[in-house]
């Protein structure tokens, strides 16, 4: 499945960002009712992430997810109405989660 997205930051009047982005989920690729799903962004954030649910048995209510995000973006920062300068911010992450539905 594919499923395409689309952000438009108009928060700062002079300063219009614009970021596109897609999901891609597979369906039972480790198993029945596993789902891995990864999300890309392009525009003002750059960024990647990625996650695998599965469920420990196909009946079970339980399951594990595992997931990565690598992201960076930028802003701008301002002292009343100057701005200062311009600055990223880059983040990667990976984790797990369990837990029941």
């Amino acid at each position: 499945m594919f499923q395409p997205a689309f952000e438009v930051d108009g928060s700062q009047g002079g300063d219009v960002q614009f970021t596109m982005g897609t999901r891609f989920t597979f369906m039972d690729v480790a198993g029945f009712r596993s789902e891995w799903r990864t999300d890309l962004l392009l525009g003002n954030t750059y960024g990647i992430q990625t996650e695998l649910y599965r469920p420990f048995r196909a009946e079970s209510r339980w399951f594990f997810a595992p997931h990565a995000d690598a992201s960076d973006t930028t802003f701008q920062i301002y002292k009343k109405n100057d701005p200062l300068g311009i600055t990223a911010s880059t983040a990667p992450i990976s984790a797990a989660t369990w837990g029941t539905t």
